[in-house]
């Protein structure tokens, strides 16, 4: 559970009687997150450890950290909340100032389609260009938090892993669960390994993945299909018109937001695409790739613009990463 950081201004005391109740957390489980019950207890441990850490902060380290009374969180909903969990009477006092919901940030993660990997997350001149990104996220893959911190995925995760921050993007795939049908999973819970996840939980890229799982389920609805036989090109198209933006590569001639960059951004996808092919030709690997040239003929091709691709690549045609 995050701590709150409050300016000097509002904030609330937090006693020493706190931190003597934090002392016998017990670690979380997956049971936190899908039983009711034991995420009933578990919460209200967490409250406790927060408010013996401030306590902590407070009286043995004097640093002015406490629970800010004008975040606007003492509303009727959290209140009883607070009063759900069954706190210590003179905590809940307190308590009715924390987030009405605390941070989690892992869960279980569907076996999809595909599995986001670490290896798929090389950033600038390691990039992966995915031809049928939904969403593009640029956090570090951070998995520093205590005891667990070690515990990777060796099947997925192996070897030398990329490091650093930087953009990256999302597949349709992976919101594709391996068997199931009808169903989409929206945020920490895609298939990706969980290094992957590491820099998939964010909330600037969850709300990314989010609209992109909503757009996968809205198209699917309205075609009255399965979600896995939506083509990718649709969701792109639909993102798009949102303001998304899906590929790393950017052309200094083509301004943002126009009917022209919207259409470049899917040329893009199929265009590294078929950059990748030919470098592993040229390598004398095996394998083949349907590209651009096979996916999206005229006629196909949302904003019918392939006899203008020239035009599209004039200028700037060097990729550039945000």
């Amino acid at each position: 559970m995050r701590t709150v950081r409050s300016s000097a201004r509002a904030a609330s005391g937090v006693t020493r009687s706190a931190a003597s109740t934090a002392a016998t957390i017990t670690p979380v489980t997956v049971a936190t997150i899908e039983n009711p019950a034991r995420r009933l207890i578990d919460e209200r441990e967490g409250i406790y450890k927060t408010l013996g850490a401030l306590c902590y902060f407070q009286h043995e380290l004097g640093v002015n950290w406490s629970l800010a009374e004008d975040e606007g969180y003492a509303a009727g909903y959290n209140r009883a909340k607070m009063k759900q969990l069954n706190l210590r009477p003179d905590l809940e006092a307190l308590a009715v100032h924390l987030p009405q919901q605390p941070y989690v940030r892992e869960c279980r993660r569907i076996i999809g389609v595909q599995t986001l990997t670490a290896h798929d997350l090389g950033r600038f001149e390691q990039a992966k260009h995915v031809e049928s990104s939904v969403a593009m996220g640029d956090y570090f893959m951070d998995l520093d938090h205590g005891k667990t911190g070690h515990a990777i995925e060796v099947d997925l995760d192996s070897g030398e892993l990329p490091k650093g921050g930087g953009p990256f993007q999302v597949p349709f795939e992976v919101f594709i669960p391996e068997k199931v049908d009808g169903f989409i999973p929206a945020e920490k819970n895609i298939s990706q390994s969980r290094l992957a996840n590491g820099a998939t939980r964010l909330q600037p890229i969850t709300m990314l993945t989010g609209q992109a799982a909503g757009t996968i389920a809205a198209l699917a609805a309205k075609q009255n299909i399965q979600p896995r036989a939506v083509k990718p090109w649709q969701v792109q198209q639909a993102l798009l018109d949102s303001g998304c933006t899906l590929i790393q590569r950017w052309y200094a001639d083509v301004p943002y937001g126009t009917e022209l960059w919207r259409a470049t951004q899917l040329l893009a996808q199929g265009e590294c695409a078929s950059h990748s092919h030919q470098r592993r030709r040229d390598r004398g690997e095996a394998g083949t790739h349907e590209g651009l040239a096979g996916r999206r003929q005229v006629g196909r091709d949302p904003f019918q613009l392939r006899p203008a691709r020239r035009e599209i690549f004039l200028g700037d045609d060097a990729a550039r990463f945000a």
